[in-house]
């Protein structure tokens, strides 16, 4: 009995583990960037705004 208790959790984690994995590569699939984010805000740096 206490098997089964100790090997539940692990089950669920090697099924979460499968569940990110394909999530990761389906958004590769779709094109997302899948890195940290920049410094600087990303697009709103590269703006360029006519101030005059």
């Amino acid at each position: 009995m206490l098997a089964l208790y100790l090997t539940s959790p692990e089950v669920e984690n090697d099924c979460r583990s499968l569940n990110v994995i394909a999530g990761i590569r389906r958004a590769a699939k779709d094109g997302r960037y899948l890195g940290m984010a920049s410094y600087g805000g990303g697009k709103a740096q590269n703006c360029e705004f006519d101030l005059s």
